[in-house]
């Protein structure tokens, strides 16, 4: 596959000595990078703190700045600013 087709596709090959390559997706090589910054439903290295989305009431992990953001709207007696992805998508449509 050319360098052109690769970038158009968003493929990469991958070179085999002496045996034909199958292109693979970017998402698959890429797979090992950083992941997505967002709320996540398993605790992880960044996304610590457990926060309850407030339309379904599921358990999401969020980092230390969502959790900061998510006190102090509840402090000052405003809508939490936090909504699981499900949540914001059925908000959004």
């Amino acid at each position: 596959m050319s360098n052109v087709a690769s970038a158009v596709l968003g493929t990469r090959a991958v070179e085999n000595q002496g045996e034909a390559a199958m292109p693979k997706l970017r998402s698959e090589l890429d797979a090992d990078r950083q992941p997505e910054k967002g709320p996540t439903k398993h605790p992880t290295a960044e996304n610590r703190h457990e926060l309850l989305c407030p339309i379904c009431g599921q358990k999401f992990y969020v980092d230390a700045v969502s959790l900061a953001r998510a006190s102090e709207a509840a402090k000052m007696g405003l809508d939490p600013p936090f909504r699981c992805p499900d949540c914001e998508e059925a908000e959004s449509s």
